[in-house]
């Protein structure tokens, strides 16, 4: 009895997102490590310290955003924007990863494409925002997996039984051997009934995280499983489970009555 197909494949995708934004949060880190390491300087040279030190930074200031730039296309190229399109620059890439007055500021606007270490001080911000919300999405996708082997026991039990089961014919049963049957498939019931309320107690939750937007369950399970038979796969698999085991039930009865 092959109910528990879309239950594995929902793991397998929650497998690959979880790799992929486990990847994209270390292509951060790396972006966030490479931005650090770049020298800000001010607009038209000015500096708070004249000499040689003021000069240096504003001859290096357009190298600093370029520097930006490259470490931008370097660690989060890959990951940015819809991974099945390739933008068509770094500034639409930056607008989409970030945004589109973070792109235009890099790319020179007021700043005149000088790396102020304000400028900076916005590129950290994002990007740490950005961490914050992957850290967010890796504990909701933890939180997905654990949900979803809870489901597995009992829906792997429950069809356990049906493959040990189906073979018998049930005229060959006794009326006491057939009343047992109908009472482990209410058994059956009442446990996939209060599996698929626990799921749904989930589905309601959120996963939340420091100065990052919560991760509504819902949201994320209808993202994740976007394409798939049903847009939520472990509670129709339960449904069609429970559907099953009502129905052989049915079958069950109309043995007993007319034994009785």
């Amino acid at each position: 009895m092959n109910v528990d197909t879309d239950v594995e494949r929902a793991r397998e995708r929650v497998a690959d997102e979880r790799e992929w934004t486990a990847e994209k949060r270390r292509a951060f880190e790396r972006f966030a490590d490479a931005v650090a390491e770049i020298d800000a300087g001010t607009p038209g040279g000015a500096a708070a310290f004249g000499g040689p030190t003021a000069v240096a930074t504003a001859s290096n200031s357009s190298t600093g955003v370029s520097a930006v730039l490259d470490a931008f296309e370097e660690h989060l190229g890959p990951y940015s924007g819809d991974a099945q399109e390739t933008p068509e620059t770094v500034h639409q890439a930056v607008a989409t990863e970030f945004s589109a007055e973070l792109a235009v500021s890099l790319c020179g606007g007021d700043s005149a494409g000088v790396l102020t270490p304000q400028l900076k001080q916005v590129v950290q911000a994002e990007t740490q925002s950005h961490l914050d919300e992957l850290d967010v999405m890796g504990r909701a996708l933890e939180r997905e997996i654990e949900s979803l082997s809870t489901i597995e026991e009992p829906i792997g039990e429950v069809c356990e039984w049906f493959v040990e089961h189906n073979p018998t014919l049930l005229d060959e049963l006794g009326f006491d051997r057939l009343r047992a049957w109908h009472e482990t498939l209410d058994d059956h019931r009442e446990r996939l009934d209060a599996v698929a309320a626990e799921r749904q107690q989930h589905l309601d939750a959120t996963t939340g995280g420091r100065g990052a937007v919560g991760i509504e369950h819902r949201v994320l399970v209808e993202y994740l499983y976007a394409g798939f038979p049903a847009s939520y796969p472990a509670l129709a698999t339960l449904a069609r489970l429970e559907d099953a085991c009502r129905e052989a039930q049915r079958s069950l009865r109309a043995h007993l009555v007319a034994r009785a």
